[in-house]
């Protein structure tokens, strides 16, 4: 059992963690001139119409930290100093909800231990968009140099989704996720996470809620405010809001246990 159950570790997790590692140090030979707002006259010129997802594909396995940092955009790999093999999830969603797992799967169910419980685990979540045409979204964006337009967010509504508004104020967030992807595309001088890779920790044990992933492009304007910064993980800032659209929203409900 355990050497099968090494193998289907080795054979499900570990090649999108070497794909990850291969986009996030994935970095474009030519760099050319910015006008103020980070983009070049050629990006507008040649800039690519939205991905637009059909559904979205998503890899969770378990790991332990050494520490958690307070949030400051992104963790390193290096902070990370064990993925286990006793989780494994793979499942898809589809654009009316439909939760389908991979055969794989261990468990195949979407249960998670809070920080009470298990302080110094944390999860890694491995996401992919797939479109109507089959394209996978981390290609769309190594291939475009795009990833300035885009960034994946983790959003939290109130009362699962009662509320038309999503929650801004970060205390009242019962997760945390750290970015662990980095890119630096030929169009801008920044870099900055798009969420598609990172780790997240369940901070209140005994709660239900619907986990919302959604998917931000900034139009013809890059994702970085004035000040340089990306916007945090649980929400676009404001700035951000008036530039682009959301191209999709996905549902996962969560199930945390003390």
């Amino acid at each position: 059992m355990k050497i099968k159950k090494n193998m289907r570790f080795k054979n499900n997790v570990l090649p999108l963690l070497l794909g990850l590692f291969a986009l996030a140090l994935f970095t474009a030979c030519s760099q050319e001139s910015s006008t103020e707002d980070g983009e070049t006259k050629q990006a507008i010129k040649d800039n690519k119409p939205p991905f637009n997802p059909k559904e979205l594909r998503v890899a969770i396995a378990k790991a332990n930290l050494n520490y958690w940092l307070e949030y400051n955009d992104s963790l390193s790999w290096e902070k990370v100093y064990r993925h286990r093999e006793d989780f494994h999830i793979e499942f898809t969603i589809d654009k009316d909800g439909k939760i389908t797992f991979d055969k794989s799967s261990d468990p195949n169910k979407l249960v998670f231990n809070s920080t009470k419980k298990e302080p110094e685990s944390v999860y890694l979540f491995v996401i992919d968009y797939v479109d109507d045409k089959d394209a996978h979204f981390n290609w769309f964006l190594r291939e475009n140099d795009l990833d300035y337009k885009y960034q994946n967010f983790f959003l939290y509504y109130p009362n699962n989704d009662n509320s038309n508004e999503w929650v801004t104020d970060h205390s009242k967030i019962p997760f945390e996720y750290a970015y662990v992807d980095k890119y630096k595309g030929k169009n801008t001088k920044k870099q900055g996470p798009v969420g598609i890779a990172g780790y997240m920790r369940f901070l209140k044990p005994n709660t239900k809620f619907d986990l919302t992933l959604g998917l931000f492009y900034s139009g013809k304007k890059t994702k970085f405010d004035a000040d340089g910064k990306t916007s945090p993980f649980w929400t676009p800032s404001p700035e951000l809001l008036k530039k682009g659209e959301w191209l999709s929203k996905f549902k996962i409900p969560i199930e945390v246990k003390d």
